[in-house]
């Protein structure tokens, strides 16, 4: 019985020795390895580490030139030379297996994957020059396919050669430039960017978008129906691309089809505030709103897109905790008490509970936007008061959190001076809210609601309750239940109902009840 060669191989995997490779050749053949598997794991392992003549000695031994890889991408060697960027072997292997040769191995139809392509997703661009200084067979398809692939992955050197080589139409700079802003390395092959490298990263994203746009893209046109502006600004590791877009031109107070701006767009977990500082920077307007009335400080007081399809819309403004990007537009002088088309202002967003922001930092930046002349006693259509956003948070962690043992009050610990200085500026104790009339309705079912969100939310509530009356005949409440149903929905009794009488009871035990019965 011959020898294991399959563990023969992996031993030269392991030190990649020439001269013992040398040795393990006469043991080969195809009648031990007839798909040549296992040779063909040292045949892309010597293209790996860039030996040449341990490639040529293969060759030589027999072994195939369109071996495949068995390992990892079942690339054939010429592939893999091109990922790896080894000129001289993909040479090699171009005179071997001809433009045939070029393709992705697959049996059920030609593959749009080819060595250009490889080259250009990993940023070979002498080796991208040289497929094509080689060869002038190369299909619209495939030389459009590098551009886009070498644009997706901010490989600006490669587009460099591509657009210096190849005839491209005005569509297709306009599609490369769109997967520039909206992809990003890592997005057409497994290798992504190396967190260390992001200001190089940065500085690839910015030249090729710049090159892209000399070459006639346009900066204010829109990729999968958004501005190219609006998805860049939300994305921490788009700086590079956002600061090109503006530098080229690119209207800052452009909307997308939702209606938030890009300056709207920056408030969310991803994003940073040297996204915001350049858009205002250059000309982004704080006061624009969208198309339901939310401004920026809306959405800065939220923080975060709870629906990640859109940007930013007034249902998730101003609840999550983003202080240092709030005092920022407040020093801009944007308005503190800016309302939206149902009467939301960014205090009772900043107040709502929201995954990302705990009660303390609901607190922090409500204490902020107070200081900056925000009025406590603002009313929403409907009924919706800033204690009745305090509330709504759960003494023991928000819903999405673990409940633990800690104690209530000294959960609550932070939000008694604010009961008290809401109390002090006005906050009504006794408006009645439409929104919980149901016992249904707890915190869980508000936490996420607010803006436009609430309105739907208070539909829905609605719909519901009709629903109950009509298996209920008779049921019609008079004056005086009504009355007393609406009494069951001010902000204490929506404070005893969500456990938050820890921080209310406290306010009015030091200071007596407060007569707050109306907004102001």
């Amino acid at each position: 019985m011959g020898p294991n060669f399959d563990n023969l191989v992996h031993t030269y995997l392991e030190h990649g020795n020439r001269e013992y490779l040398t040795k393990l050749l006469p043991l080969w053949s195809p009648a031990i390895d007839e798909d040549h598997a296992s040779i063909g794991l040292a045949m892309h392992h010597a293209i790996y580490i860039g030996d040449e003549t341990a490639v040529r000695v293969m060759l030589d031994a027999g072994v195939r030139p369109t071996v495949v890889d068995e390992r990892e991408l079942h690339y054939t060697p010429i592939l893999a030379a091109s990922r790896y960027g080894r000129r001289e072997m993909a040479r090699l292997f171009w005179r071997l297996v001809g433009p045939d040769g070029r393709f992705y191995p697959s049996l059920r139809r030609i593959s749009e994957l080819t060595s250009l392509v490889v080259a250009a997703q990993y940023g070979q661009a002498d080796l991208v020059a040289d497929f094509l200084d080689m060869w002038d067979g190369w299909s619209v398809d495939e030389k459009r396919r590098a551009l886009l692939d070498a644009a997706a992955e901010w490989n600006d050197n490669v587009v460099t050669v591509l657009l210096a080589k190849v005839g491209y139409e005005v569509d297709d700079i306009q599609e490369a430039l769109g997967r520039c802003v909206d992809f990003g390395p890592g997005s057409t092959h497994y290798i992504g960017p190396d967190d260390d490298d992001t200001p190089e990263y940065n500085a690839r994203a910015h030249r090729l978008v710049c090159r892209l746009v000399d070459a006639g893209g346009n900066v204010d046109a829109t990729y999968l129906k958004r501005p190219l502006l609006c998805i860049a600004a939300p994305l921490a590791d788009r700086i590079g691309a956002l600061k090109a877009l503006l530098e080229k031109g690119a209207n800052p107070n452009i909307q997308n089809a939702e209606g938030p701006t890009p300056l709207q767009a920056t408030f969310n977990f991803s994003s940073s505030i040297e996204a915001l500082r350049l858009l205002m920077d250059h000309g982004a307007s704080p006061e624009i709103p969208d198309q339901n009335g939310a401004t920026p400080l809306h959405a800065a007081a939220y923080g975060s897109s709870l629906e990640k399809l859109q940007l930013i819309t007034p249902d998730y403004a101003a609840a999550g905790g983003e202080q240092d990007i709030a005092k920022f537009l407040l020093d801009r002088r944007v308005p503190v008490d800016a309302a939206n088309t149902n009467g939301w202002t960014p205090l009772l967003c900043a107040l709502m509970p929201t995954p990302p922001k705990a009660l303390a930092g609901a607190c922090r930046l409500a204490s902020l936007l107070l200081q900056r002349g925000a009025r406590a006693g603002v009313v929403t259509d409907e009924g919706w008061t800033a204690l009745h956003a305090l509330a709504s948070h759960r003494p023991r962690g928000n819903y999405w959190e673990p409940a633990d043992a800690q104690d209530d009050r000294s959960k609550w610990t932070p939000a008694v001076p604010l009961v008290r200085e809401l109390v002090a500026r006005g906050a009504p104790l006794y408006t009645p809210s439409s929104v919980i009339r149901s016992p249904a309705v707890t915190a869980e079912t508000v936490s996420g609601a607010w803006g436009v969100r609430m309105q739907r939310l208070l539909a829905k509530a609605t719909t519901t309750a009709s629903a109950d009356t009509e298996t209920r005949p008779g049921t019609v409440q008079p004056g005086a239940e009504a009355e007393e149903e609406e009494e069951g929905t001010t902000p204490l009794v929506w404070a005893c109902r969500t456990g938050a009488m820890v921080a209310f009871g406290a306010v009015i035990a030091e200071d007596g009840e407060p007569s707050n019965r109306t907004g102001s």
